[in-house]
């Protein structure tokens, strides 16, 4: 929804700030007065080829800025994608340099000229005697169908078995594709033989390395021990010591002042005694075995050479051990593996197709309903005798379906059906794509839907079908219309006219949004050229009964 437009030296423009509302807006004024320049002034804020002619005072930048509030669900995920806040409004920008240079800018940050198109795609329709937005792409005609058809768990369930059925297909021609050389494969069984054979663990190297370092430093070990054990043994030793000490105290463990010493004195010795007897059982089963070192050695360099080979790790061993494997086993039954996996495509594709055809039976129930709500919609334009289809053809398998859809009008009565892009040109195309875009731009999403004077040519009955029409779609999309008719501008909610003053030296334009009595005066302008009494009356009626219409929609 488009809040505020500001535009800076911009054609007829020096500085114009519109603020707009919800609902349906009517830009009146002369011809020349630059009501459409308003209208061109969204289209290049939001991504149209401009040139410096829209520059009014060469010398100075023109600066267009816009203030938006963006409701579709497609705009906000690129939004956030692409690293930005979600903000209650976003400010798009874009400058133009005397020089044909420009800078697009949204919440100030600068961007693409391609990003913000992507962001105004589902966000804002201009249209124009001759559209070329999204209802005439083919491409997004299903889409529309679908949304229409509101079955978003069909749609999921029939995209979920395609993805299921292609990962299985890829497989199937990554193995068609793949090419095994025997010489290679019988290198490969000789490795696969060597990594089981030598089959090295983490436990098993942990432990040889703990007992290599116990075999490196032998000497350093017995010394401690063998020392140790001399200390507590020999003559004189500390057990010696220590056992006289102990039976000195014994004779005067009667006396209970010593009783404890003399019994801490015994336990110490018997506690010295035992771990005397384990230095020297540790004493006896040392020995140096130069035959277990250099089994060690070499069951450690075997290990680190398999490991040196196969990436330095036991877990890149482990990966690449399961790539050999699977290399070899797939080639050795390369022909069962494709049977079975061509059996699972089968059944994948068996899964799909039934959820395919649910899906299309659904297609087939809406599209009566739509049909019927779109000739219901250009009859009320007048546009009695026309006559619109859903064409649904088949397709190749894919994420959307089996279905391929096309929107295919006749105009007139006894006319020959034909896609809608290839339909005429002129006041009746119009009047078909303002029917559309009542049922369409509400399931597309679109916020802001402008019409640039799509009323040329029509008059009367018609011009108040026109008007009541898009007064209806503004109640799910902000419309803004440029037009001539005071039958059309009668049905708005609000009401902006473009004047064109001069002082003999220059032009400018400005904007206006009118109260009912200006609105009225100028209805009585655009309807007759005159604010007399009885323009003014017939205005005055037109516009109430107008809005007796409209509110009629409202209920």
């Amino acid at each position: 929804m488009l809040i505020n437009l500001y535009i800076e030296n911009y054609v007829l423009f020096d500085k114009q700030n519109l603020s707009f509302k919800d609902g349906f807006s009517a830009l009146t004024g002369d011809t020349g007065a630059g009501k459409s320049l308003i209208i061109d002034a969204l289209g290049y804020l939001t991504g149209d080829r401009l040139n410096v002619d829209i520059i009014k005072n060469k010398e100075k930048n023109t600066f267009i800025e816009g203030n938006f509030e963006f409701k579709n669900q497609r705009t906000l995920n690129l939004l956030t994608e692409s690293g930005f806040d979600f903000e209650d409004v976003y400010i798009v920008s874009r400058e133009i340099t005397p020089e044909g240079r420009s800078i697009s800018r949204l919440n100030q940050r600068s961007v693409t000229l391609g990003f913000i198109k992507d962001v105004f795609e589902s966000e804002l329709d201009i249209h124009s005697q001759r559209d070329t937005q999204y209802l005439l792409n083919k491409n997004i005609h299903l889409n529309l169908l679908d949304s229409f058809a509101e079955h978003p768990d069909l749609l999921k369930q029939v995209k979920s078995a395609y993805n299921e059925y292609f990962e299985i297909k890829n497989e199937i021609k990554r193995l068609k594709e793949t090419v095994f050389n025997p010489d290679e494969i019988e290198y490969t069984k000789i490795q696969i033989e060597e990594i089981i054979k030598i089959d090295p663990s983490h436990e098993e190297i942990d432990t040889l390395n703990t007992r290599l370092k116990e075999i490196n430093n032998f000497e350093e070990i017995y010394t401690s021990i063998s020392t140790s054990n001399n200390l507590l043994s020999k003559n004189q030793g500390i057990i010696e010591q220590l056992f006289e000490a102990k039976e000195f105290l014994r004779k005067i463990d009667d006396y209970s002042d010593y009783s404890e010493v003399a019994s801490r004195m015994n336990s110490v010795y018997v506690e010295i005694v035992d771990l005397s007897h384990e230095i020297a059982g540790f004493l006896s089963t040392l020995e140096f075995d130069e035959f277990e070192l250099n089994q060690i050695e070499s069951r450690l360099f075997e290990i680190n050479r398999l490991l040196k080979k196969h990436g330095g790790s036991l877990e890149t061993l482990e990966r690449r051990l399961k790539v050999m494997q699977n290399n070899v086993e797939q080639f050795e039954s390369k022909e069962i593996v494709l049977q079975d996996l061509n059996n699972q495509l089968q059944a994948k594709l068996q899964d799909y197709n039934q959820k395919a055809l649910l899906l299309r039976d659904s297609r087939k129930h809406s599209i009566k309903s739509l049909e019927k709500a779109i000739i219901e919609n250009l009859s009320d334009l007048h546009l009695e005798d026309a006559n619109f289809k859903v064409s649904l053809l088949d397709k190749e398998v894919s994420k959307s379906g089996i279905d391929d859809v096309e929107f295919l009008v006749a105009m007139n009565k006894g006319s020959t059906l034909q896609p809608l892009i290839k339909v005429a040109s002129g006041g009746e195309l119009s009047r078909l794509m303002l029917g559309l875009k009542v049922i369409f731009s509400k399931l597309f999403g679109i916020s802001t839907v402008i019409f640039d004077e799509i009323d040329a040519g029509v008059s009367g009955a018609i011009a108040t079908a026109i008007g009541v029409k898009m007064y209806q779609l503004s109640k799910t999309s902000q419309v803004f219309a440029v037009t001539h008719l005071a039958q059309v501008a009668a049905c708005s909610n609000n009401h902006y006219h473009v004047e064109k003053d001069s002082d003999g030296l220059f032009t400018s334009t400005s904007v206006k949004n009118m109260d009912i009595n200006e609105k009225i005066e100028k209805l009585a302008l655009m309807a007759t050229g005159s604010s007399s009494e009885a323009s003014l009356n017939a205005a005055s009626e037109l516009y109430y009964n107008s809005q007796k219409l409209v509110n009629d929609i409202d209920g």
